[in-house]
């Protein structure tokens, strides 16, 4: 079966739920996964291809999700997975409940994200002395 297509297909199916009752986070939430996993390639050998517009849809979705439920860490978990700019992705992590540090362990994206985090506040403090 063609990946693409049936991720594509997902899509148009959560778009016709959200039409039918606009407030359901959880069609966001999902519609948002889809978005995140799209591969345009559609050859799972080869390294995906997606576009930007992909991205931006995924959290377009993730946050009208957390508009409507509140948010949850894994909606902030979510978001900040889909960023390539550490301090976009620190910004997400940073708003989950259950990144105390004793759960720094389990959460090693956080704990590799805030690493840079501090590297980079320490140098930018270098600077500025």
């Amino acid at each position: 079966s063609d990946i693409t297509s049936d991720v594509l297909g997902a899509i148009e199916d959560y778009d016709k739920a959200l039409k039918l009752n606009p407030k359901a986070y959880e069609v966001y939430e999902k519609r948002g996964d889809a978005w995140a996993k799209l591969n345009r390639n559609n050859n799972p050998c080869y390294k995906a291809v997606r576009l930007p517009k992909d991205d931006e849809n995924a959290i377009k979705d993730y946050l009208k999700a957390i508009e409507l439920n509140g948010g949850s860490d894994v909606l902030y978990e979510k978001l900040g997975d889909i960023y390539e700019d550490p301090k976009q992705k620190l910004n997400f992590y940073k708003k989950c409940k259950n990144t105390k540090p004793e759960n720094m362990v389990k959460v090693p994206k956080l704990h590799s994200v805030m690493q840079f985090d501090k590297f980079h506040n320490y140098n930018v403090s270098l600077k500025t002395e």
